[in-house]
């Protein structure tokens, strides 16, 4: 099911609020507080204990560290930037600093890549981007970075 949600500071979200009348900002979405989308985010949030999130966190500094290194092992110029449990894969050995770098960086072979990954069972965005969940491992880790190795060299044969 789809959801949108979006958040900000206290007294901004107040002049969107409408349970004193009408807000002085309305705002409406298609999929704006979706009530089963909302239930599943009640249920599932309160599952997401301090030691879940370190978990997923370490995770994913775990993959950015082990995917940098394979990249610079096997010579391509890409690298995994990230935080916590987000990463997103850019084709560039340019610092990724701001939005302008990211847009320097070769959008047609992360799109390839996604595609080559999905081949292969391991789904991230189009444009590089996944995070880790709650029940994955070490070993989906592993599988994830064996598939990544073997999309770069065999199916994209991306140069260095």
């Amino acid at each position: 099911f789809p959801m949108a949600a979006f958040g900000g500071r206290e007294e901004l979200m107040r002049l969107l609020d409408p349970t004193k009348g009408s807000p002085p900002i309305p705002q409406s979405g298609t999929f704006n507080g979706a009530a089963i989308c909302c239930a599943a985010g009640v249920a599932g949030y309160g599952a997401i204990t301090t030691e879940v999130q370190m978990h997923i966190d370490t995770l994913g500094e775990s993959l950015r560290t082990r995917a940098n290194a394979l990249f610079r092992q096997i010579a391509v110029k890409a690298q995994m930037v990230g935080v916590g449990s987000l990463f997103n894969i850019h084709f560039t050995d340019e610092p990724i600093v701001d939005y302008r770098s990211v847009a320097r960086s070769d959008r047609k072979a992360v799109t390839a890549l996604a595609l080559a990954l999905m081949n292969r069972g391991i789904v991230i965005a189009p444009r590089g981007t996944g995070c880790i969940s709650s029940v994955m491992n070490d070993a989906d880790l592993d599988a994830f970075l064996e598939a990544l190795e073997t999309c770069l060299v065999e199916d994209l044969r991306v140069p260095g």
